[in-house]
């Protein structure tokens, strides 16, 4: 949580990165939903995704309490 620096989100198809969606500075104190604006995806079938955190510090404990740290993106659909 307080030690989050930055995420890079990538849609990859083919082995390929298709498209990334980054957050390029995460401040804990403002954290909440941190939406990026963009145009829909397309997502294909067989497409994956990577999430990848950036932390400052060393010696961090990882996991889902609110005093560790953590890394996961969400994405939402919506059937048209």
């Amino acid at each position: 949580h307080a030690t989050g620096a930055r995420m890079v989100n990538e849609q990859i198809r083919d082995g390929e990165v298709v498209r990334e969606a980054t957050i390029d500075y995460w401040e804990f104190d403002q954290n909440g939903n941190a939406a990026i604006q963009q145009d829909p995806y397309d997502i294909q079938p067989g497409d994956g995704f990577k999430t990848t955190c950036f932390f400052n510090g060393k010696g961090r404990v990882f996991g889902i309490g609110s005093a560790d740290e953590m890394c996961m993106a969400f994405m939402y659909y919506y059937p048209r």
